[in-house]
Parts: structure tokens; sequence; C-alpha cells
């Protein structure tokens, strides 16, 4: 059998299991752990442009830190040829994933570790880092984590993440300790960080750290994750849209999470970047019969 049909039989296989295990948690579970698994082909994608900017020579050390069931590593296998990969290292936190991605890879030399990644200390250098890490809110993360990954994450990079940033901006300053001199590093990630507050810490790392090679911004239209869909519940509602900016005209500087503007003194004019900064769920406590879906929950009100 040739190599091609078995690593068409593994992403087929993976797949097949991704399925399984989403229908095995609620959408507002894998909501809030910020779950949704890389399309087969956006995958493939990254992976062979990746496969571009390694010297064809080089060894590569593979290092997914978020791995869900695999979708990178099955494209790393289709796109690089067995004989260059030196090692590969997967790390999932949600043993709902893990176990069974554990078992499917088993006999590939791809090791999981079923640990959190941001509570893992560097081991050898990698210099292929790949990764779609979990799009958690700032809001749910404990104060206490907050800390530990602002502290992890200025020591392994030197950046200064803000309190409002979700997850993910920790993934990518974790991560630097990881990697080898000269090493790829691609992120897929949302694009917000490069129009808020918080981004300001990405942006200087991604000048000034490291040598920015690429930034690809998809088309809003051209929606990538089916499953990570925003809500419009607000927009198509006139009545709850008038509720809406009647509360937003109560909310207090404590609620904006000290990322307003000021104006003479005082909240006298709210901007929409503003605005954005307050968690759905206080507005949700504001109006009686606002009922907050999935997708203001996990991206905000606006």
């Amino acid at each position: 059998m040739s190599m091609t049909v078995l690593q068409d039989t593994f992403e087929a296989n993976r797949l097949r299991l991704q399925s399984e295990l989403d229908a095995g948690k609620t959408q507002a579970e894998r909501n809030r752990l910020g779950q949704f698994a890389t399309p087969t082909a956006l995958a493939l994608d990254i992976l062979t442009y990746a496969s571009t900017l390694i010297p064809e020579d080089e060894p590569v050390r593979f290092l997914d830190p978020a791995v869900g069931t695999g979708s990178f590593f099955s494209a790393f296998r289709q796109v690089f040829p067995a004989g260059r990969i030196d090692s590969a290292l997967g790390f999932e936190v949600d043993t709902h994933y893990g176990e069974p991605a554990t078992h499917i890879w088993r006999d590939t030399g791809f090791t999981i570790r079923l640990a959190d990644f941001t509570a893992s200390e560097p081991s050898v250098p990698f210099n292929l880092v790949i990764c779609n890490p979990p799009y958690v809110r700032h809001h749910h993360l404990q104060n206490g984590d907050k800390l530990r990954l602002q502290a992890k994450a200025a020591c392994a990079s030197g950046m200064k993440i803000s309190g409002l940033a979700g997850l993910y901006c920790h993934f990518v300053g974790l991560s630097h300790s990881w990697m080898a001199e000269g090493g790829i590093a691609g992120w897929l990630i949302p694009s917000e960080f490069m129009d808020v507050n918080y981004g300001k810490a990405i942006k200087r790392y991604l000048l000034e750290k490291v040598t920015l090679l690429k930034i690809h911004r998809f088309d809003p239209d051209d929606v990538q994750f089916a499953d990570a869909l925003v809500s419009s519940s607000v927009s198509q509602n006139p009545s709850l849209i008038r509720s809406v900016w009647e509360v937003l005209n109560r909310i207090t500087p404590e609620q904006l999470l000290g990322e307003s503007r000021v104006y003479g003194g005082g909240l006298h004019k709210l901007e929409p970047n503003e605005l954005a900064n307050v968690d759905a769920s206080q507005i949700a406590e504001l109006i009686p019969d606002f009922k907050m879906d999935l997708g203001v929950e996990q991206l905000g009100l606006f």
C-alpha cells in the first residue's frame, strides 16, 4: 500500500474521530474551552507554506502545543517526507480528545503528552511550531491562572500580556522558549489582536522579537470554522437593540475593565472599541429578556 493511501486513511480516520468526539460535547462546552478543530485543507495550506521556509536538508522537529486530534500532524506527515522527520511532540490538556488521539497516532512516532502546555517546561528546541491555540477569552480564565500565564509569558518571550488578552496570546508567548534558533512558527489565531489595545504586546513581539515573515488575514466572508459562528441575534432584533443601547448608557467604569477612554473627566462618550471590551455576561445581567447565545458568549457582544 502506498504512503499516500496510508496518509489518506489516517486523515479519514482522524476526521471521523473528530466528529464523534465533538458530538460528545455541547457547543457551550467547546466554546468555553475554545475548541475549534483546524479544517484539513487549511492545515495542509499552512504546512505546505512552512515547508518552503525550512532548508530541504534540515531535519524537522515538530511541535504542536494544542493537538486536539492532530490535524496539523496529519498535514505534517503528508507534506514532509518521513526521512526528514526527526521528532514530533504535541500537547493536549483535554483527555476527551487527547486519549483517542494518542491511540490513532500511536505507531507514527508522534508523542502526545496529556498535559497543559502552559504548565510544561521546555525540552529540546523545535524548529517547526504549528498551532491552533484554544480561543478562550480572558473572562473564562481564573485570576490565578492569568497571573501565572502573564509571568511565564514574560519570562519566555519578554511579552507583557494584558489581563484582557485571551489564552491564545499566552500560547504565542510561551512557545518562544521551546523554539530553536532560526525555527519557524505558524499560528492560526483570531485577527482581533491587530485591532485592540491588548494586542499591542503581540504586535511588538512579532515586530521586534522575531522575524515576521507573513500575516494572512482571511476575508470575514471566507469562514474557516463553520462551528464557530458569530451571533446575529442582536442585529436582527430591533427591540433588543434599543434595550442594549439603553443598558450601555448605564455601564460603569469598572465594567469597562480599565480600557475606556475618558472625556472631560467622565465617561461621557464611549467608542465601539471600548464597548466591545464589556463582557456579554455583564450586559445580559442588565437586560432581563436578553438571551446570551454561544456566539455572543464566545466572541463578545460586538
